[in-house]
Formats: structure tokens, C-alpha cells, sequence
């Protein structure tokens, strides 16, 4: 006698078995009763059928990626890298690299004759990226562009990243089945699931740039001599700014003396809105950009009167900054935790590639005495007096000893996160968010469940009564399929 059908019957019949007993976390998470599950069935089989944002609620975001951002980054890049080779290749003692705008450089320099060393050799080993537009001998100026197509290139590049670094960070979230997409220079993102009291921090997690920039202080400069006589002159519209005055000496090497002036306000709105009203001839000039660093009151060096005790109020102060970045945080390997021995605020230590150890190091060593500042997402969070040459592939961001103690560890523990996940390629600009309830996911599911038990029973008694013995087979075949899906 042959067997075979019964060993096909019994294989069907333990799938089927084991088809339903995989979906007992499911069937008794939408009847409300998981709290009843035996042990075994909650420790062994953790899978279920997952609801999408419409039916059980979550977060729908939509952020624009700030694109040209990641040109100007490429463009201070590709600066520093030109001034490098001019300065080690070709022997130019005074040459100087200035972004204009986005997409544009000016190679200056001080001996004009110097100009012709610039030349085709040099400037072929960057014809992917950038192209000459002009060049004027008699004033030692040469002024260079990218490339258009390598701009739509990097365009297309950050968003590409853009999408796979916010992957990377949602993962990290525990967050069932996320989608993330990209829509033309848009990023959207629906995480379903997500507890309302969760939202906030996970935008704040998301949206985070983490952008990480190191740029020279120009301290002493003639113009904030400039502007803090014409903030004096305009106390009266602005009467939150008041002139700071600091300064330190050089501890090795020559011992100079450091000028440090600055503007300080409780809000950093009212500076802006000065810097804003300045003439055109009063403006930033080009190649510089101001920074604002938060710091407690009680750090200033210039501050009115001590805080209260227990109170920690905090100022905005202004940085005078190269416009160029001398190193960026794409050369991060690692980000973790730590404390400042000083201060006992949180701070996160940085460990950079071998590449990027060697550029921090020839950085550090040609700017010794002056101050560089590290800025996270267009604010200077530290700018330390660098006082030798930093070798060893590390760095430290100072968090700041001001603010909720609390609060200032969980920022700590994001910014390790993101930056370990990776820096994202250019900001991110939130266009549009909806929170969907879960109220609206319940009804829908309701209603989903009850039409298909009606379509599932009309369908049923229709193939009983009209095909009968096929009809049972048909339907015993169409409840096998769902099982086994």
C-alpha cells in the first residue's frame, strides 16, 4: 500500500499546527490578552504581523535636505587641500585659500609673482572637481569654481547619505518596520508604533546634523575692535549687548600676548539682529563668519556679578571665525562619553582615523597659541588655546557645566550616538510632520477584521453550496494559504 499520501497529509497537517501556533503572539496581541501568554510562548516566539502607520499610529515626518550645504563643506575641503599643495609643492610661504559664496575660491597671493605657480600641472589633479574662471597676475589672484556636474554629483551623494546615515540611527531605536524614503531633495520617514511621550526626543535624534567643524579663531582682529564701537554706539536699539574684553598669553613658544574682544547678550536673537542691521561696509567680511558659543554667566571672564547660588544662567558670546573649516568630522572612527576634570560636565571624547590624526596633528602644530574653535551644528561648543602640537588621533567636546546635569548626560549620549552612526553629509530642514493617533489605527483594524469575516464567510457558503465538494477543497485551500503567509 502506498503511504505517501498519509506522510503528505501529516507533513500538511503539522505545517498547519505550527502555522497556528505562530500566530498566537498576534491573534492575542489584537484581542488584548499578551498578558496571558505562557512563558514558553513569549521567550520562543516574539514575531508578529505588524500594523503600518495608518492602522496603529506613529510619527510622519518630511525633511528637506539643505544640499548646499554639503557643496560649501566640499568647497572649504578642496581649499585647504589646494593651499596644502601650494604651500609643501611648490614652496609658497604666503598663500591664502578663500571660499566665496558656495561654489567659488579666490587663491591669493602676497607676491604676485607667485601666481604662475598655480599652473596647469597643479590644477589638472583637480579637473574632476573644480574649473579656473579668471586669473589676475598683478594682483596675485586666482579665482576657481567647482564644477557643475560634481555639484549635482555631491547633491545627489548627500541625500543618498542622508537617507542611509537616518536608517542607520532609526535602527537604533528599536522602532518596528520603518520606512524611510527619499522624495526628489526630500526625506521621508514614518515610524508606526511610536509612544507620543517619545516623539520629541526622537525627532531631536533624527533631525540632529551632527556636523562636526574645526575652524581658527582670529583673535585681536581690527574688526570687532570695529563692531563693539558700533554696538556701544547703538545701545539704545540694542540694549541687551554689552562688549567683552578678554585675553591670555601664549604659555609655550613666544609668550605673545592674545587679544580676545567679543559681543555677549542673554539672547543670541538680539546679536543676530545687530550683526543683520550693520551697512553694507560694516558687514562680515567674505572670508570670516561670527560664532556663538553658550556658556554659563559664571565662565565669562568679563561677567557683571556672580550667579545666584544654585543658579546656572547662561550667556551668548560671539567667536570671530575663519570662514573655512580646517577638519571636519568625517574622520571620526568613535565618539564616547566622558567628564571634564575641571567641571564635571559631560564631554565627548573623539578618535580620529589615521588620516584624519595626522591632519589634526599638522593643524594643531601650525596654529600653536591661537584658539580653534569646534563647532557642532553652527554652534561653537569649545574654543580651546591650543598650546602644542596635538598628536595621538584624539579630541574632546566640552557639553558645557550649565543646565540641567540630567539633561546634559542625555545629550552627551545622543551626540555619541549620532556620531557613530555618522555625521549626516548636510542639514536637514523639517517640512512637515503628522502625528497619526493610535484611535483612528484601532477603528480601522476593527473594521478591517470585520469585513473580512463577512467577505471570508460569504465566500465560503458560496463555494459550499454552488461546487460543493470542490467548493471544500477550494476553501480548505484558501484558509491553508493564509495560515502559511
Amino acid at each position: 500500500m502506498d503511504r505517501s499520501w498519509l506522510y503528505r497529509v501529516c507533513s500538511y497537517f503539522l505545517l498547519t499546527v505550527a502555522a497556528c501556533v505562530v500566530l498566537i503572539p498576534t491573534v492575542a496581541q489584537w484581542m488584548g490578552k499578551e498578558d496571558r501568554l505562557p512563558a514558553w510562548v513569549t521567550k520562543n516566539l516574539q514575531k508578529k504581523i505588524l500594523l503600518g502607520l495608518d492602522l496603529q499610529g506613529g510619527l510622519h515626518l518630511v525633511y528637506e535636505v539643505q544640499v548646499d550645504k554639503a557643496v560649501s563643506d566640499k568647497a572649504d575641503r578642496l581649499a585647504g587641500d589646494i593651499e596644502e599643495k601650494l604651500r609643501k609643492d611648490k614652496k609658497v610661504k604666503d598663500v591664502r585659500v578663500d571660499r566665496i559664496g558656495n561654489t567659488e575660491m579666490v587663491v591669493h597671493f602676497a607676491n604676485p609673482a607667485d601666481t604662475g605657480k598655480l599652473d596647469k600641472d597643479l590644477l589638472k589633479q583637480y579637473s574632476k572637481y573644480i574649473d579656473e574662471e579668471s586669473r589676475d597676475a598683478a594682483k596675485g589672484e586666482v579665482h576657481l569654481k567647482i564644477d557643475t556636474d560634481y555639484i549635482d554629483e555631491l547633491k545627489d551623494y548627500a541625500i543618498r547619505q542622508g537617507v542611509e546615515t537616518i536608517r542607520n540611527r532609526v535602527d537604533k531605536l528599536a522602532v518596528s518596520e520603518p520606512a524611510i524614503t527619499r522624495k526628489g531633495t526630500d526625506i521621508v520617514v514614518e515610524l508606526p508604533g511610536l509612544k507620543p511621550d517619545d516623539f520629541e526626543h526622537v525627532k531631536n535624534l533624527i533631525g540632529r546634523t551632527a556636523q562636526l567643524e574645526f575652524k581658527i579663531v582670529d583673535d585681536g582682529s581690527e574688526y570687532m575692535k570695529t563692531l563693539a564701537g558700533i554696538a556701544a554706539s547703538k545701545k539704545a536699539e540694542f540694549p541687551g549687548i554689552t562688549v567683552g574684553n578678554g585675553g591670555w598669553t601664549e604659555e609655550k613658544g613666544s609668550g605673545a600676548a592674545h587679544e580676545d574682544i567679543y559681543l555677549r547678550s542673554k539672547d543670541r536673537g538680539e546679536i543676530e539682529r545687530f550683526l543683520a542691521s550693520l551697512a553694507p561696509d560694516q558687514k562680515v567680511p567674505a572670508d570670516h563668519e561670527i560664532g556663538f558659543e553658550q556658556r554659563a554667566e559664571s565662565q565669562d571672564e568679563d561677567a557683571d556679578a556672580a550667579p545666584a547660588e544654585g543658579a546656572r544662567p547662561s550667556i551668548w558670546r560671539t567667536q570671530y571665525l575663519h570662514r573655512r573649516a580646517e577638519m571636519t568630522g568625517e574622520y571620526i572612527t568613535d565618539a564616547d562619553v566622558g567628564q571634564d576634570q575641571t567641571t564635571h560636565a559631560p564631554d565627548v571624547q573623539l578618535s580620529f582615523d589615521r588620516e584624519g590624526a595626522d591632519l589634526f596633528e599638522k593643524i594643531t602644530g601650525a596654529n600653536v597659541g591661537r584658539r580653534m574653535a569646534i563647532i557642532l551644528d553652527d554652534k561653537v561648543a569649545s574654543a580651546p588655546q591650543l598650546n602644542e602640537r596635538i598628536g595621538g588621533g584624539h579630541a574632546r567636546i566640552t557639553l558645557g557645566s550649565f543646565g540641567d546635569p540630567f539633561q546634559a548626560q542625555q545629550d552627551a549620549r545622543d551626540l555619541v550616538a549620532v556620531l557613530r552612526t555618522g555625521a549626516l553629509p548636510a542639514p536637514l530642514k523639517k517640512t512637515f510632520e503628522t502625528q497619526v493617533g493610535p484611535t483612528l489605527g484601532r477603528d480601522a483594524v476593527e473594521k478591517a477584521k470585520l469585513s473580512m469575516l463577512i467577505g471570508s464567510v460569504a465566500v465560503i457558503l458560496f463555494m459550499l453550496v454552488y461546487y460543493r465538494i470542490s467548493g471544500l477543497i477550494a476553501d480548505i485551500a484558501m484558509v491553508l494559504n493564509i495560515l502559511y503567509q
